[in-house]
């Protein structure tokens, strides 16, 4: 268990192929997002970010235009920045 994460970079060896992306309950604070990493990641249909700290939404996330769920839930979101 990796707890009280506040930045993750996802590796660039992510596979492309991935679909779900689970980093719920890791209590991370801010996720720092790779726009190159993520533009890989052509089949990727569900990211879970629900259950951490988050008290924005990283406009990055929504690069990845094969998403079909994104969980948010249970976070502190107060800020949804203009771009969303």
């Amino acid at each position: 268990i990796l707890g009280n994460i506040s930045t993750i970079f996802l590796p660039i060896t992510v596979p492309s192929a991935i679909q779900t992306l689970d980093l719920c309950e890791f209590l991370i604070q801010w996720v720092d997002i790779v726009a190159d990493c993520f533009s890989q990641l052509k089949c990727l249909k569900t990211l879970d970010l629900q259950s951490n700290k988050f008290t924005s939404i990283p406009s990055s996330i929504f690069t990845i235009h094969t998403i079909e769920t994104l969980d948010l839930s249970n976070n502190q979101i107060t800020i949804i920045e203009p771009a969303i």
